[in-house]
């Protein structure tokens, strides 16, 4: 269970785009070939992807990836912008990650668990 969402790890790996990832193996996958993120932006885009279409605050980010710690602003932005890149948004000018002014961010596409071939979220 994560201690944070209060949900259960769900091993069946999540798939977007050409990505693919594990959760409970923490590994993140472009078209079969692992992609190279951080411990912070990875747990970021697990925040993320656990709740397609909704507004994740930066509270609740802050909480999950610095619990117990006091950081500012700029380090979320900094990793969320590390996870843009990995995630290649300026090459691809697909859109995963968006700013909500204020408020957090939210992944904007679709989702698909991969053992069950569920489709999550939606477009915003």
């Amino acid at each position: 269970m994560d201690t944070q969402t209060k949900r259960p790890l769900s091993p069946d790996p999540i798939c977007f785009g050409p990505f693919r990832l594990s959760i409970t193996e923490r590994v993140f996958e472009k078209e079969g070939v692992p992609v190279r993120l951080g411990s912070r932006a990875l747990d970021i885009l697990i925040a993320l992807v656990e709740r397609p279409g909704e507004v994740v605050t930066k509270k609740d980010l802050f909480a999950r990836v610095w619990p117990d710690l006091v950081v500012d602003e700029s380090n979320l932005r900094y990793h969320v912008s590390a996870l843009r890149k990995a995630l290649g948004e300026r090459q691809s000018g697909t859109c995963y990650v968006t700013n909500v002014s204020g408020r957090g961010y939210c992944f904007v596409v679709p989702i698909l668990r991969a053992a069950s071939g569920l489709r999550e979220g939606s477009t915003i």
